[in-house]
């Protein structure tokens, strides 16, 4: 016994002479260094853990990258951290991943649990420079990772500013008499686009509203067609098809007059008394039946946006569509009283005309004949 303890006693003196030798300042200085570094990974490792719950359910994919540069980053630690809570983290960040990486990750999961990659031991390293570049390169990392940490949370303040500073402004009486909308100018100027025509269209609508006198007794309708078209310069198409099916001849005579009025209004006059309309089609007046000029209306949207009523915060929902029915109602009135009554189906005289409401983009979509939307494309200016 007395042997074996006076043959060991030489390793033992040499390993309490080590630890002496062991200057006290370097020990403290260590242990500083290595809670240091704990609280980095704890720090890398709570922020990756919380920034990844924000952005998990817009952006599943984003949140899995941050756990898996957090998980690079913990599990390449060997020494700052205790191996029990080094397990507690890679098995949080383990279960985040496979629930964010089941919604946006496209890449195959990868079976077992995430294992830290194979610490540097080996004794042959001797290049302090590469050493040093690979310490450099894993700070940069950590610092990256850091950073986009800093830029999600700064976003959120300025989303929740933003929020607060909007509440707060709703909750300012407004003592202005009126205010428009930021986009107001974009919105009257898509409402002025009006309806594009050639010049000829343009020659003809201008012929309809030119003010004339006629007087007719016992004239044919060929007579009359061929007088209004030397009258006004503009082109008269009758649809043969359609004075057939009326039972008109060109040789049907009828007597009218007029003075002081509009071309438009003898035209309607003298086809109203055959049971006939016209349009305005491939720039000419075409002539034909109501229930074939039905067929040639066609569709056109015009925006309002710019003259439905502002939402007020400070009045309930239901109250601010009211608002906007009512104004909306109004201005489809103005349109069909004022804009050839007698060409809108709902006025009950035999117009075809229809106009409805788009509540998504705020539009009328209004079914009409050419003339219709050239007379509403001048008074929506």
């Amino acid at each position: 016994m007395s042997n074996a303890i006076l043959r060991t006693l030489p390793a033992l003196l040499l390993l309490v002479g080590a630890v002496v030798a062991q200057p006290p300042g370097d020990l403290k200085r260590a242990a500083e260094e290595k809670q240091v570094a704990a609280q980095r990974l704890e720090r890398i490792f709570a922020d990756a853990v919380r920034d990844a719950d924000m952005l998990g359910r817009t952006q599943p994919q984003r949140a899995v990258q941050i756990l898996r540069e957090a998980n690079t980053e913990i599990a390449a630690d060997t020494s700052a951290l205790t191996e029990d809570r080094r397990k507690v983290m890679l098995r949080k960040i383990e279960v985040d991943l496979r629930a964010w990486g089941d919604r946006g990750d496209t890449r195959p999961a990868t079976p077992g649990p995430i294992t830290a990659p194979p610490a540097r031991t080996d004794p042959g390293v001797k290049d302090s420079k590469s050493v040093a570049d690979a310490s450099k390169d894993r700070i940069d990392k950590g610092n990256r990772v850091v950073g986009d940490r800093r830029e999600i949370r700064a976003q959120a303040e300025t989303a929740s500013l933003a929020l607060h500073a909007s509440v707060l402004k709703a909750g300012i009486p407004e003592y202005r008499d009126f205010v428009v909308p930021r986009d107001f100018a974009e919105k009257m100027a898509k409402r002025n686009a009006g309806v594009t025509m050639t010049a000829q269209e343009k020659a003809i609508m201008k012929a309809l509203s030119a003010v004339l006198g006629v007087d007719y007794k016992d004239s044919s309708f060929k007579d009359i067609l061929d007088d209004l078209q030397k009258r006004t310069g503009m082109p008269i198409i009758v649809d043969p098809r359609a004075l057939e099916e009326a039972n008109i001849k060109y040789e049907t005579t009828l007597t009218l007059n007029l003075s002081r009025v509009t071309t438009r209004t003898v035209l309607k006059k003298i086809l109203a008394e055959l049971g006939l309309t016209y349009v305005v089609k491939d720039q000419a007046v075409y002539i034909t039946t109501p229930v074939r000029a039905k067929d040639l209306l066609t569709i056109r949207t015009y925006s309002v946006a710019d003259l439905m009523p502002i939402a007020d915060m400070r009045m309930p929902y239901v109250l601010n569509q009211i608002q906007a029915y009512q104004t909306l109602q109004q201005l489809v009135v103005m349109i069909t009283q004022t804009v050839e009554p007698e060409s809108w189906e709902v006025n009950g005289k035999g117009g075809l005309g229809t106009i409805t409401f788009d509540p998504v983009r705020f539009m009328l979509v209004v079914k009409q004949n050419a003339e219709v939307h050239y007379l509403m494309g001048l008074s929506g200016r």
